[in-house]
């Protein structure tokens, strides 16, 4: 019986293959890459709309909690985010964001 050059290989290629899919899978779930990286869920966040496109603005450190919008969700191409009185929630699309703008607060100094 004749053996292929890849027969023997086929454990590390199945372990090189789980490894990626492991490491993709927990990328996509946390969200966690690009543009919001910045944002985490829970979050206060202010929203304002510019022309056609969304800005959305965060404050560090946050002590009271100011902004318009808590963020419920965060997706690879979306956040959603919820009013401060937990009326409205709003999916927006990745395309639809100008910009997240961070500022740096220096509370007490």
């Amino acid at each position: 019986m004749k053996r292929s050059a890849l027969s023997g290989r086929w454990p590390s290629l199945v372990s090189l293959a789980i490894v990626c899919v492991t490491t993709l899978a927990g990328a996509q779930e946390s969200g966690r890459g690009g543009m919001f990286s910045a944002l985490t869920v829970g979050q206060v966040v202010s929203v304002q709309q510019r022309q056609d496109l969304i800005e959305i603005d965060i404050f560090s450190p946050n002590p009271q909690n100011v902004g318009t919008h808590r963020v419920l969700e965060i997706g690879t191409d979306f956040v959603v985010i919820e009013d401060i009185v937990g009326v409205t929630q709003s999916w927006i699309p990745a395309t639809a964001i100008r910009r997240i703008n961070r500022t740096t607060l220096s509370l007490g100094r």
